[in-house]
């Protein structure tokens, strides 16, 4: 088999929980199980006024509410791996470490990275357009996942 890397950005990383916690399954009724999953900007709760403001949008309010913190305890990957832009205008670095600590998974196999200046989309550094950060977060991808396969 092909090891996959789901990796979700913001809501998509809301997205990729929900799949890897058994909520969406194949035509054939198995559990997707990835390599490793991977979180960009994705938190248990978002600052108050940005989740006032997004529970004004019906798809949002309802992706929101229907994730629970009962997913998280049924979460199966080989690795997790949680990023957190510096600048981050819609999560707390607290929220972030939340959501990963609530994964039921040993804690060798989860970490969390804050990548250094970079805003919640991880195209800005500084406020600066940058392709720099996607490179950091790959090679940290890579090596974080090579790590675990050697242990």
């Amino acid at each position: 088999k092909t090891p996959v890397w789901l990796w979700g950005f913001s809501l998509g990383g809301t997205i990729a929980l929900s799949a890897v916690a058994g909520e969406m399954l194949y035509s054939t009724g198995d559990r997707f199980v990835p390599e490793s999953l991977i979180l960009s900007g994705t938190g248990l709760n978002a600052y108050p006024e940005i989740t006032e403001s997004m529970m004004k949008r019906s798809i949002l309010s309802t992706l929101y509410e229907s994730v629970s913190t009962d997913i998280l305890t049924r979460i199966q990957a080989g690795s997790i791996i949680s990023f957190r832009g510096e600048h981050d205008e819609i999560f707390s670095e607290k929220s972030c470490l939340d959501l990963l600590n609530k994964i039921n998974l040993p804690s060798r196999q989860k970490i969390f990275q804050t990548i250094k200046s970079a805003d919640h989309s991880f195209r800005l550094r500084d406020g600066k357009k940058t392709a720099d950060i996607m490179e950091e977060m790959m090679d940290f991808v890579i090596k974080f996942n090579r790590d675990i396969v050697k242990k």
